[in-house]
């Protein structure tokens, strides 16, 4: 009787594993890109708030601007270049940030997705003239394992009541 049970059961919970397996693929994707564009908005905003110091050259400002990103557990790296491309301000957020593959020349895509980590790459404009370029790189791995995390526990819950009602 108990074999039977346990039969049925696992019978019946097959089915749908590989509709949660792709549930679960596609609600981390969204979180991810999700993720994106909320990391490119914050890029736009800190690009136009380091404006006046890349116009002035004045880096301790500049710094002080990406410093403020600390607050965003999620971000490695935000560094800051000006018109020719050299560095003008740099904050890494971790020992050993991760450097993203270096871009053709001339070419800057704003969104670049590798696995969990985003990068944004975006110019800062003021009153028309591109005075430089504003990078932010994210690791989304500890947001997106929580996320996966919540989803597994909210699939064992809803299994175990169904187990409970069999």
């Amino acid at each position: 009787n108990r074999n039977q049970t346990a039969t049925s059961l696992c019978t019946a919970a097959a089915p749908p594993a590989p509709a949660l397996a792709a549930f679960l693929v596609v609600q981390v994707k969204m979180a991810r890109d999700n993720a994106a564009d909320d990391l490119t908005a914050l890029t736009r905003i800190v690009a136009a708030n380091a404006a006046g110091p890349l116009a002035f050259r004045d880096a301790e400002a500049a710094s002080l601007t990406l410093e403020a990103l600390r607050a965003r557990g999620d971000i490695e790296r935000a560094r800051l270049t000006d018109t020719r491309g050299a560095d003008f301000a740099v904050v890494n957020f971790v020992p050993s940030p991760y450097s993203p593959p270096a871009n053709a020349p001339g070419e800057h895509p704003p969104l670049r997705v590798n696995g969990a980590r985003v990068v944004v790459d975006l110019p800062v404009i003021h009153m028309g003239e591109t005075l430089g370029r504003l990078e932010i790189v994210s690791n989304l791995r500890g947001p997106l394992l929580n996320f996966v995390v919540l989803l597994g526990v909210s699939a064992i819950t809803s299994g175990s009541e169904l187990l409970g009602i069999a």
